[in-house]
């Protein structure tokens, strides 16, 4: 007759699973910190091409002033500047503002210039925006106001 005796042996088996616990968790935290590192990347590159943008918003707006400009004083000599607040087309367009302001300069030995000088806001909010300073100064011909269209 066989007798069963209780087996010495440990079992090992315990301890492996708990060995395997902590390295699953220990993975899913790794995937979880580099899943938020990408989502942070993403998140910053989405936030640097939107200030690109209204950089370039606002740069062109600048320009678009300074031509506003040339043409009120072609129209009239009494333009001395303004707000301007143009239409920004296309979709998710946002309000902008240009500050436009006109000096009459006389530099005696290049004869009379006018200053003009554009500052764009693009978005016009007070925090997060983009802005963009532009000035150019033209001669005037012939004596007149009437602007030369060559820069």
């Amino acid at each position: 007759m066989h007798t069963l005796l209780p087996s010495c042996r440990p079992t090992t088996t315990l301890p492996r699973r708990g060995a395997a616990l902590i390295i699953a968790v220990i993975c899913l935290l790794f995937a979880g910190a580099l899943s938020l590192s990408v989502v942070r990347l993403v998140v910053t590159q989405q936030r640097q091409l939107e200030r690109e943008e209204w950089a370039t918003q606002a740069a062109l707006l600048a320009e678009g002033g300074i031509a506003r400009a040339i043409q009120q004083l072609n129209n009239s000599d009494a333009y001395e500047g303004e707000t301007w607040q143009p239409e920004v087309p296309g979709e998710g367009a946002q309000p902008a503002r240009v500050e436009l302001s006109v000096e009459h300069l006389d530099l005696e030995p290049l004869g009379p210039r006018i200053r003009i000088e554009a500052v764009a806001d693009y978005p016009d909010a007070a925090n997060h925006r983009a802005r963009v300073r532009r000035s150019v100064v033209i001669p005037v011909t012939d004596g007149t106001d009437a602007l030369s269209t060559s820069l």
